[in-house]
């Protein structure tokens, strides 16, 4: 049994590193790409942004931050297809 346990706490712990270097391989490639590239999640949060992303839309991209909307933007555009409103008295529609 114990056998068993230290094969799968092994498994874990390379699965890990195998996610590790894929999450730095991406971040890698994206931050040398001359596009910008932005991820969100349902909430316009978001998840990843190369520097060029930051830099074509003239805001910061910090993770777990809602994406910056402009007027006329690409967060603007989003939130309407998505449903989504960010006026304090209107309840989130969702996704």
């Amino acid at each position: 049994m114990i056998s068993a346990f230290e094969r799968m706490a092994a498994d874990v712990t390379r699965s890990q590193g195998a996610l590790e270097e894929a999450r730095r391989r991406t971040a890698q490639v994206l931050a040398n790409v001359a596009t910008g590239v932005i991820a969100v999640d349902d909430g316009l949060r978001v998840t990843m942004a190369n520097p060029r992303a930051a830099e074509l839309l003239g805001a910061p991209l910090v993770p777990g931050e809602l994406l910056p909307v402009r007027r006329g933007g690409v967060a603007g555009g989003l939130e309407r297809r998505a449903g989504i409103s960010r006026r304090p008295d209107r309840r989130n529609r969702g996704a």
